[in-house]
């Protein structure tokens, strides 16, 4: 193909118009973000749907006039138990682990079925929980003590490093990173070098 014929080709190709402007909607006021919440929570039984279900439903605009101007929304109740201390936590933890057989559902479970907010006031606030029992589905650092001495004895009385062929021990590792004190006894590969306690 030579200049002419691409030159003809691109005679015959129509011409693109320019495109239309957008329009740019003007901010909602904070009156009508009220009205939006009325018709929200009228359609939701009188009770407006948390802040994490209005957000992804497109109100991430009224949920941050709700923090801005809550004065204009006292009138309107909405679910949320992220308010919920770490204290009125307790009756529904152990309300929750009696229908289980005794047995608290674990952290996932919790998370994925009740509220995010329990499980993180769990974790800040053990003491509150050390009555209930709960399953736990990961080992204790005590169980993983006794594997890190297995891997050490099988590889000359030293740890190997995180970078390591099976990489089937990344629970081990995250449970020495946390509790870096129950492993000091085990000498460890650490960047290329033994670092012994």
């Amino acid at each position: 193909m030579n200049g002419a014929d691409k030159l003809r080709l691109l005679e015959e190709l129509p011409m693109f118009e320019p495109r239309p402007k957008r329009t740019v909607k003007a901010p909602k006021t904070p009156e009508e973000h009220v009205q939006d919440a009325e018709r929200l929570a009228k359609k939701n039984g009188g009770i407006l749907p948390r802040t994490g279900w209005l957000k992804k439903s497109g109100y991430s605009a009224l949920d941050a006039n709700m923090r801005k101007r809550p004065e204009l929304f006292a009138h309107i109740s909405q679910k949320n138990d992220r308010g919920k201390t770490a204290e009125e936590w307790v009756p529904f933890v152990e309300k929750l682990a009696e229908e289980h057989d005794g047995v608290l559902p674990s952290s996932y479970w919790l998370k994925k079925n009740v509220c995010s907010g329990l499980s993180f006031c769990m974790r800040k606030r053990p003491e509150l929980f050390a009555h209930i029992l709960q399953d736990r589905k990961g080992k204790t650092p005590e169980e993983y003590v006794k594997i890190a001495e297995k891997l050490a004895k099988e590889h000359d009385g030293v740890l190997p490093s995180l970078i390591w062929p099976d990489g089937n021990h990344r629970a081990l590792y995250g449970c020495i990173r946390r509790h870096p004190e129950v492993f000091a006894h085990i000498p460890r590969m650490v960047r290329g070098k033994v670092v012994t306690p």
